[in-house]
Formats: C-alpha cells, structure tokens, sequence
C-alpha cells in the first residue's frame, strides 16, 4: 500500500492528511505468495488521529475498501502512560469498593 492508496483511503473518508512516512511492517518473504503485510502510517499532524479513528467505520460502507482497517499504534510513552492510567483506576474502584461496603457496617477502612 503505497502513499497513493493511502490518501485514496483517507479521501474515502473525507480527511485530507500530511502522510510523512509509510512503511510496510513484517518481515518480507518472497515465497509466499500474496501475504499480507500492514502499512505503518505517520502523520504530520497527530492531532489528526482521533478523527480518522472515529471516521474509520465508514470505509465499510465503501466497497473498495470494505476489508480495510484502521487501528492506533501507541508509542512507548503511551503505553506506559495508559498502563499506569489503568492502574490508578482499578486502585481507585477498590478502594471505593472497599469503602462502600464497609460503610454499610458504618465503619470506614482506606487501603
């Protein structure tokens, strides 16, 4: 999938994008035929990213592009970010969890 086919996806769904990069992932073998291997896109602007994801159902409708998705590739930092996000909520829930159950025995105890 070259930059052309990229802007055409993004044309279907009405988004004009700066491509900087793309690039195919996986490793290329010459002895299979037709293997499939997913672009990585980098955009100039990532601030573009949560409308092309919200967009990104309307290729479906799209016959040409029926069987195209699109996904988010988080950068390190953001998988660390999400994790500790994720870690701060659960904490969060059983504390509140503990709480609300001890305060139906009217004693309150914070972890």
């Amino acid at each position: 999938m070259g930059r052309e086919t990229v802007r055409e996806v993004f044309s279907g769904l009405g988004v004009t994008a700066n491509i900087l990069n793309s690039q195919r992932m996986g490793r290329f073998d010459p002895t299979i035929e037709d293997r499939k291997r997913h672009p990585k896109i980098t955009l100039s602007d990532s601030n573009m990213i949560p409308g092309i994801l919200r967009k990104a159902k309307e290729l479906r409708k799209n016959e040409k592009f029926k069987v195209t998705s699109i996904s988010k590739d988080r950068t390190p930092f953001q998988i660390k970010l999400y994790k500790t996000i994720k870690e701060q909520l659960s904490t969060r829930q059983q504390v509140n969890l503990t709480s609300s159950l001890n305060n139906e025995h009217h004693s309150i105890i914070w972890l």
